[in-house]
């Protein structure tokens, strides 16, 4: 299957790429420097220009489309809502200008995604999945929880750099929340399996790990 993957150059991004391959699909790799990946194919990508999604979009002729664009922090111009809302009814709309292929749709959301909260994050990729699921594609939506693995941004930098502000370590509200990080190589898996499962089309994945931490036991594990 011809597969184009956008923010392939990101943690989760160069998993799915090497999975897809490995699983034997035809990979294009999006990203906004178009950044080599061996095996695939490099495309420039920025979701939040349209005709760059129609660029990339014509030029992969994509069966289906692996959308993994997000950000964690707002910075300039980069905000919530013009990357994480934007950027995907870009891609959407190129995608369903692609006849008389109907691209199938893979999402990555997040966990605790919804409509409502004083959270941007959270509202952008709510209203994201309410135009996947509004688009007339065959798409599956996945809602991570913390993602971890080499390379990560949370468990790599933001924990790391909070736990090494010595003597004090700022902790999130009382410290209680509570957390079940999954592997980056169980959330890529779900990702490629989802393509050859036909029962998936339509459906909404929480993707959670098997164990529960706080907050503060996160912190402690570092």
């Amino acid at each position: 299957m011809r597969v184009l993957v956008s923010g392939a150059t990101g943690f989760v991004g160069k998993r799915v790429v090497q999975d897809l391959l490995t699983a034997g699909h035809v990979v294009f790799a999006g990203s906004r420097e178009g950044k080599a990946i061996p095996g695939a194919t490099a495309l420039k990508l920025d979701v939040t220009n349209p005709s760059s999604c129609v660029s990339a979009v014509q030029a992969a002729q994509p069966e289906a489309v692996v959308h993994l664009v997000g950000i964690i922090r707002e910075k300039g111009t980069q905000t919530f809502e013009r990357v994480q809302l934007g950027g995907t009814q870009n891609l959407l709309e190129a995608a369903q200008a692609l006849q008389p292929l109907r691209p199938r749709w893979l999402q990555m959301s997040a966990l605790g995604a919804r409509e409502g909260t004083s959270s941007g994050y959270f509202t952008s990729k709510a209203q994201a999945e309410g135009r996947v699921k509004a688009s007339g594609l065959d798409y599956t939506i996945f809602q991570p929880s913390l993602i971890f693995g080499e390379g990560d941004d949370f468990f790599g930098v933001v924990l790391k750099n909070l736990v090494s502000v010595a003597p004090i370590v700022p902790v999130i509200g009382h410290g209680l929340f509570p957390f079940r990080p999954v592997w980056v190589g169980d959330v890529s898996k779900a990702f490629v399996t989802a393509l050859e499962e036909p029962q998936s089309v339509g459906k909404t994945y929480l993707l959670t790990g098997p164990k529960e931490y706080t907050f503060k036991q996160l912190l402690s594990l570092e």
